[in-house]
């Protein structure tokens, strides 16, 4: 059941996406300018990324703090008259094992934002998805998928002649996620805030990417609400292509 799930998930986000960035919908969307040259000589048509961080997740539900490692990787497209207009498609996954309660969370987000900038701000909407399990001693006591929407703010900051600093909010709310033994799980809004900087490499292809994220929000299990936090420090690479 959860891989059709996802698959429903992850086919209704990507019909959304060819939607967005289909010629007829750019073209109408951006006969004029968009939000400057400066940023557009600043992004690519089409990008890859993936980053690593050492993160601390603290959590209500196992009574336990611990670290893990965290990578997100995806890849996006820009398009418009200054490349303005883009989507962006993302997967985080970490798996934290709690030492002092014998417990263990295994996590994966999906993400596919839509963005638009306008000057030095980027806003849309997001659809994301979730994966997750927990354990507590030796037991399963979840197993959960599920989706939902909501928005994305960012905000742009040049550095020097090429080089980018940013900081963005992103909230999704999740629908009642299906559980696999139909146990009564339900899960707040997650909050996302990340700032980091892209560092140029290569002139035109490579950025490298140091940076920070915190994430915020609140399960329910047996009737009884967590809340529950991961904070990371993280470096990467974006690889992208302008034509």
């Amino acid at each position: 059941m959860e891989n059709i799930q996802f698959r429903k998930i992850n086919l209704a986000h990507w019909v959304m996406a060819l939607t967005l960035l289909s010629p007829s919908v750019v073209h109408a969307e951006t006969g004029g300018s968009g939000g400057g040259n400066d940023f557009a000589d600043r992004s690519s048509t089409a990008y890859l990324f993936f980053d690593y961080g050492l993160a601390t997740y603290k959590s209500k539900l196992m009574d336990s703090n611990d670290t893990l490692g965290a990578a997100t990787y995806g890849f996006g497209l820009n398009a418009g008259t200054d490349r303005n207009l883009g989507v962006e498609y993302r997967v985080e996954t970490g798996t934290v094992a709690f030492e002092t309660s014998q417990s263990s969370l295994a996590t994966s987000w999906y993400s596919t934002i839509f963005k638009y900038r306008i000057w030095a701000f980027e806003l849309g909407p997001v659809l994301g998805g979730v994966k997750m399990t927990g354990n507590r001693g030796g037991s399963e006591i979840f197993d959960i998928v599920g989706s939902g929407y909501g928005g994305y703010f960012g905000i742009l900051m040049p550095i020097g002649s090429q080089n980018l600093a940013y900081l963005n909010a992103m909230s999704v709310a999740t629908a009642a996620p299906l559980d696999s033994q139909a146990r009564t799980i339900t899960m707040g809004s997650r909050l996302d805030l990340e700032l980091g900087t892209k560092i140029k490499v290569t002139r035109k292809a490579v950025d490298f990417v140091v940076g920070y994220r915190r994430r915020t929000f609140s399960i329910t299990e047996s009737g009884n609400p967590y809340s529950e936090a991961q904070t990371s420090t993280f470096i990467g690479f974006k690889i992208g292509k302008t034509f």
